[in-house]
């Protein structure tokens, strides 16, 4: 059986969550995001050539004094993030993602950070699993969590995660590490 065309929904959905999933960003990270050049959002993505993207958040909760790079390798994110550019029309200054209405039309104007959460819930109930376990926040956590499985140390994840705390990042990790090194698994039961 031959799967359907995705929509515009359904690409942006794809670049949303993948971009997200990538530089285990903040929901306000996200939905702030202007491309190429900045418009009235609070960060930009710009595109690298062979070195993939830049993400630079001009505005937040990581940001000082000056802004906060993070790089985002080539690959399945940025694949997405291109096509969704390409098929929503998104032009250079303008806000990254939005939101689409009747027949297609894409709005002018950012997606709330709310909209993040219900992005996930629909996409993870639509995979078979309940919506209730995940939120907006799933995205940066899942990045996190799945870093520190990988057994990546906590200094290569907070290049991404823009952590200032590494006590704070750790904080992801300790569920795994309860796991991992439960009594019952050190005494061989």
């Amino acid at each position: 059986m031959a799967s359907a065309e995705p929509t515009l929904t359904d690409l942006r959905d794809c670049a949303l969550l993948a971009l997200g999933l990538e530089f285990a960003s903040r929901r306000s990270e996200l939905v702030g995001l202007d491309l190429e050049a900045q418009g009235d959002g609070t960060g930009v993505l710009e595109f690298a050539g062979d070195d993939g993207a830049i993400v630079r958040l001009l505005k937040g909760k990581t940001v000082i004094d000056k802004p906060d790079d993070v790089h985002v390798q080539l690959g399945v994110a940025l694949k997405a993030t291109r096509l969704w550019i390409e098929q929503g029309g998104i032009a250079v200054g303008t806000p990254l993602f939005r939101g689409i209405g009747k027949r297609n039309r894409v709005s002018p104007t950012h997606l709330c950070d709310r909209m993040v959460s219900r992005i996930v819930k629909k996409r993870v109930e639509d995979m078979g699993l309940d919506p209730k376990e995940y939120s907006g926040h799933s995205l940066r956590s899942g990045s996190i969590t799945a870093s520190f499985e990988a057994g990546l140390a906590a200094w290569i994840i907070k290049l991404t995660s823009r952590h200032k705390s590494t006590q704070i990042l750790e904080g992801y990790n300790e569920p795994l590490e309860r796991k991992k090194h439960a009594l019952t698994n050190a005494i061989g039961l």
